[in-house]
């Protein structure tokens, strides 16, 4: 059993995550780990700390966790259900085919039978307890994770234009409940954990996501450590963070005919002025969930690209040719745990 360092996010303020298509109207219920990088970057970059590529620590995607009923602060972590399939169920169990399908979220019991390819129960009829998307060994609040959505005015500050309403989806979280995220450093860099959790703790008033300067996304910070059950000596593993290759060699060999992914596409405006009216460039990365081909004897592996968003508009347009510049940096760099697929 292994033990992985965490920092558990305890919003207490309303939460809304970007989308893809950037729709208001619809939240994310999760924050990318290019998100998070970028965040903590930024907070770098406001106190006069350089901003290397290459960021000298790696971390997950934010996901949910919640209280275990009837206990005091005994949390329920959860994991986004991969894309490769788990072992096969026991032989007297059903597999409920509509139940596996609406499932998006597994707890950390159930993650690591996928890890390990155990005989996996949780598809079973009378396997678990299911709350809407979440499966878990664990009881759990129904309604830990909600959302609302609320009319909104954008007003022209110059008075050009009337005003014009939109719908914007907020997330708010029970006590004791949020986000998390796995976090992985260096034994020999300590100054960088510090210079990390320096940032966190700024952040945690600042707020991460949509509207922090109206008070969205606000928290309280807590250090974890969520045991699991990870296996040694694999030929295979998944990440839990955005994923973006290296080279084309590198995915190469990363792939094969057991492997199983999706991906997504990253991108975006930039928020700093006087750039907030250029989008940066676009990358695709791999979702959280995939399985690649990589042995590994560790209980973490570390891989992965920092891409360079930046617009060739910023070198070009003459608006912007006595302006300090800096990359526009999409970290790639993912935390990879081991799968036990021969």
């Amino acid at each position: 059993m292994a033990t992985l360092s965490a920092f558990r996010f305890h919003f207490h303020t309303p939460l809304h995550i970007a989308t893809v298509r950037d729709d208001y109207a619809q939240s994310e219920k999760m924050i990318h780990s290019d998100t998070l990088y970028a965040a903590i970057m930024h907070i770098w970059g406001s106190l006069g700390w350089a901003v290397p590529a290459e960021p000298g620590f790696a971390i997950s995607s934010m996901f949910p966790f919640t209280q275990k009923v009837g206990t005091e602060k005994e949390y329920v972590y959860f994991f986004p259900k991969p894309y490769f399939r788990p072992a096969k169920q026991a032989d007297d169990e059903m597999v409920d085919a509509k139940k596996v399908k609406k499932i998006a979220w597994i707890d950390s019991a159930y993650f690591s039978e996928y890890l390990n390819q155990t005989t996996f129960s949780g598809f079973g009829k009378e396997a678990g307890y299911v709350q809407g998307k979440y499966l878990t060994q664990s009881p759990i609040e129904k309604d830990f994770m909600v959302s609302e959505v609320n009319p909104r005015v954008t007003i022209d500050r110059f008075g050009a234009k009337d005003a014009r309403p939109f719908y914007m989806e907020r997330v708010y979280f029970a006590g004791n409940s949020g986000l998390y995220a796995l976090f992985h450093f260096d034994k020999e860099n300590e100054e960088v954990k510090k210079k990390v959790i320096t940032a966190l703790e700024i952040l945690q008033d600042n707020g991460i996501g949509t509207d922090r300067t109206v008070g969205q996304g606000a928290f309280k910070l807590e250090e974890a450590e969520i045991p699991l059950s990870i296996p040694t000596n694999t030929a295979y593993s998944t990440n839990v963070s955005l994923f973006c290759p290296e080279n084309s060699t590198q995915l190469s060999g990363m792939l094969d005919k057991k492997s199983a992914y999706d991906l997504i596409k990253r991108g975006g405006w930039i928020t700093n002025e006087p750039f907030s009216t250029l989008k940066k460039q676009d990358v695709y990365m791999f979702r959280e969930g995939s399985l690649f081909k990589q042995a590994t004897s560790q209980t973490i592996t570390t891989i992965g690209a920092t891409k360079d968003l930046s617009p060739a508009l910023l070198n070009q347009d003459p608006r912007f040719t006595n302006t300090t510049k800096h990359p526009i940096y999409r970290v790639g760099k993912a935390i990879f745990l081991p799968v036990a697929i021969s």
